[in-house]
């Protein structure tokens, strides 16, 4: 970005080169933002993970249970094959 503002500048054209610095630092600050905004999201929807989980067992019965150490890491928590089902339902 320096680069091509003062190569901007060198070859007369001062006011693109100025854009051209605005424009970056503008997206920086977006994506800054972005990315805050983001953070934040995910880090609320991993306080709404539940504290304890229903473990469906082989005979048919139920049994509170806390999740799995890596249940936040695949999708298979509220599948059938784990036998893990979220509380409020999958």
């Amino acid at each position: 970005m320096i680069v091509a503002a003062l190569g901007a500048a060198a070859i007369g054209q001062v006011m693109d080169g100025a854009l051209l610095i605005v424009i970056f630092a503008t997206s920086g600050a977006l994506e800054a933002l972005a990315t805050a905004r983001t953070q934040d999201s995910v880090r609320g929807l991993l306080d709404l993970a539940p504290a304890t989980a229903t473990r469906l067992t082989g005979d048919g019965g139920e049994e509170m249970q806390p999740p799995p150490p890596w249940w936040w890491a695949t999708r298979s928590w509220c599948g059938p094959a784990s036998g893990w089902a979220r509380t409020a339902g999958c």
